[in-house]
C-alpha cells in the first residue's frame, strides 16, 4: 500500500501527473480492499487533482464526415410536414433521431482502436473525476461511439428540425405545454427538463 502511494508521490513531485493518476488509482483500489478510509479519501482527492493537472497530456479526437444534403433534407422534411403537435410526436419516435444501442455495440466491437485494447485506460469527467466503468475499454469505447452518434444526430437532424419548427409557432411555452400534456415525466424530472428548455431558448 505504501509503495503505491510513494510511487504516486514521486511521479507527482516530478510533475509526471499522467503517471501519478494511475499510481494513485492503484493505491485507491488497495485502500478500498483494506477499508483504509483515510487513504481512500487521500487517493480520491489526488486522482481528481492529478487528472486536472495532466489535462495537457490528453488529446481530443476529431472526426469529420459528409452526408449528402438531399438525404438529410429527406428525413427533416418528413418530420416537418405536419402541424406542431404531430411534429413533436414524430421527434420522439422517429428511428433516425435516437441511437440504436444494439447497432452501436456491434459497431464498437468491430472497430475498437488498438490503443483501447493495450493501454491502461481511465475516462475522466471535465472536473477531473473518474467515470464509473471508464477503465473498461470495451464499455468506454461503446460510450464514445454512442456520443459520436448522438453528435451526428444533433448536428445533421435535430438542429435543422428545430430551425424549421420556428415557422410552426414553436416556443419555450409550447414545448413545455406539450410535455406537460403528455404526462411522460414525473414532476421532479420535468422541472429539470423545463430548466434545460429555458436555457436552450436563451441560446445558452
Amino acid at each position: 500500500m505504501r509503495t503505491s502511494i510513494e510511487q504516486a508521490q514521486d511521479a507527482e513531485n516530478a510533475a509526471d501527473f499522467f503517471s501519478a493518476v494511475h499510481y494513485y488509482k492503484d493505491a485507491l483500489g488497495i485502500a478500498r480492499s483494506l477499508g483504509d478510509s483515510a487513504s481512500i479519501t487521500l487517493c480520491k482527492n489526488k486522482v481528481v487533482e492529478m487528472n486536472k493537472k495532466s489535462k495537457d497530456a490528453f488529446r481530443e479526437l476529431n472526426i469529420e464526415t459528409t452526408v449528402p444534403n438531399e438525404e438529410i433534407d429527406k428525413v427533416v422534411n418528413s418530420i416537418l410536414n405536419d402541424d406542431l403537435e404531430t411534429t413533436l410526436k414524430k421527434i420522439g419516435i422517429h428511428p433516425c433521431l435516437f441511437p440504436k444501442m444494439q447497432q452501436i455495440e456491434e459497431s464498437a466491437r468491430k472497430n475498437i482502436p488498438i490503443s483501447y485494447q493495450i493501454a491502461s485506460l481511465s475516462t475522466i469527467s471535465r472536473d477531473g473525476h473518474l467515470v464509473k466503468g471508464g477503465s473498461d475499454s470495451n464499455y468506454s469505447w461503446v460510450m464514445q461511439t454512442y456520443g459520436m452518434q448522438q453528435g451526428f444526430i444533433t448536428e445533421f437532424y435535430i438542429s435543422r428540425i428545430f430551425d424549421g419548427l420556428e415557422n410552426k409557432g414553436f416556443s419555450e411555452e409550447s414545448l413545455v405545454a406539450y410535455l406537460r400534456s403528455k404526462d411522460i415525466f414525473p414532476d421532479d424530472n420535468l422541472a429539470v427538463i423545463v430548466t434545460g428548455i429555458n436555457r436552450y431558448f436563451a441560446r445558452d
